[in-house]
């Protein structure tokens, strides 16, 4: 018998900073600020943010 109690954990779900697509944390490419945690589905993306950003 199955234990109830015991039930697979979900994947904490993130949005991609850009696309706003829905991305497992563990997979996000992160970029690290002072107060801010960005998360990134992909390399497109990311390249996009970096782009965004004032010199």
């Amino acid at each position: 018998m199955s234990d109830p109690k015991l039930k697979p954990e979900e994947p904490e779900i993130l949005a991609c900073q850009i696309c706003m697509k829905e991305i497992p944390k563990d997979l996000a490419k992160r970029e690290e600020g002072v107060e801010y945690v960005y998360h990134f589905c992909g390399q497109a993306c990311f390249e996009k943010w970096e782009n965004q950003k004032p010199d």
